[in-house]
Formats: C-alpha cells, sequence, structure tokens
C-alpha cells in the first residue's frame, strides 16, 4: 500500500478551491479556513487525511479534530479562539461538487488546471423540490424531536445537558 503522501498526491485532482466566509466575500477576524479537495474516486479518505494532517501539526499542532458529514474540522493550537480549519474531500465522480453560488458563494480557485471551478447554473426548480422535501422532513421531524430538549430541562440533569450540547444544536444550558 502507498504512503499516505503518494496518495494524496495521485488522488488530487485538478482543483483545491477556498469557500466558507470568502467565498462570500465576508472575511474577518472570525472566519475559518474552509477548504476543498476534488479527489479520485477510489482512494479511502483516511490516506488522505493522514498527510493532511501531518502537514497541519507541522505549522501548529491539532488540538482537535472533528468529523462533519463531508468533511473534519480541525482546531489548532497557535490558531486562536475562532479560527477552523475546515477540510473537505469531494470525489470527482459525484454529482454535487458544491459549486451553487447561491448556497456556496463564488468559491475561491487556489488550484484549478481543469476548470472544475465554473458555477453551474441554478436549476429552480431542483431546488425547490430539494427544498420542499427537506421542509416536510422538518415538518414531522422538529416537533417530535423537542422532546429532547424538554426531557432534559425537566430533568434539571447537568449530565443530561451536556449530553445534549455535545449532540444536538438545541442545547440548554443551565
Amino acid at each position: 500500500m502507498a504512503d499516505g503522501n503518494d496518495a494524496m498526491n495521485r488522488s488530487l485532482r485538478d482543483r483545491i478551491a477556498g469557500g466558507g466566509s470568502a467565498a462570500f466575500g465576508a472575511l474577518d477576524r472570525y472566519s475559518d479556513i474552509d477548504l476543498t479537495f476534488l479527489v479520485d474516486d477510489e482512494v479511502p479518505f483516511e490516506q488522505l487525511y493522514a498527510p493532511l494532517e501531518n502537514a497541519l501539526n507541522a505549522v501548529s499542532p491539532i488540538t482537535v479534530s472533528q468529523p462533519v458529514t463531508l468533511g473534519r474540522y480541525y482546531k489548532v493550537k497557535d490558531g486562536g479562539e475562532f479560527l477552523f480549519i475546515d477540510i473537505v474531500f469531494l470525489r470527482a465522480g459525484e454529482p454535487d461538487h458544491y459549486l451553487d453560488v447561491e448556497r456556496h458563494g463564488h468559491v475561491i480557485p487556489l488550484f484549478d488546471k481543469g476548470d472544475w471551478l465554473r458555477p453551474r447554473p441554478l436549476d429552480e426548480k431542483a431546488l425547490g423540490a430539494r427544498r420542499d422535501k427537506r421542509f416536510r422532513e422538518l415538518q414531522n421531524w422538529f416537533p417530535a424531536s423537542q422532546s429532547f430538549v424538554r426531557k432534559v430541562i425537566l430533568r434539571g440533569s447537568r449530565s443530561s445537558s451536556r449530553r445534549l450540547r455535545s449532540g444536538s444544536s438545541l442545547g440548554f444550558h443551565p
């Protein structure tokens, strides 16, 4: 098996882009570093994160790493209170490369040999269908999910409130 650096070098396609607040022209002292890499479909993500984490550690030690749905957040020792580094690897074969300007802003090309970073025109009908589907899901789930918050409040338990905060966006802060 190849080492992580070889896997990273071979699998990177022709695109590395910045996003987040920079993509919306809203950089400020609270902004994160948001990087998106387009990679080959067959390379395991773990082989890509390892050399990236080595590089981050060489700049400043990683103090926290949190996997999220599409990537990982990193906090580094010398990054200050608010800086997170948000890394996302997207597969070249996936249909969505997060280029829709309305949702992700104007990505900042850092490296784009293959002209991958052209925003696509907005498909209003498809967007409306996705929005309606998600709205229906939330109409059903949100009222039911409030029982989690209510139970913590009724229990008055600090232990439960910490668990809720770590796993939910609706935290109870005593």
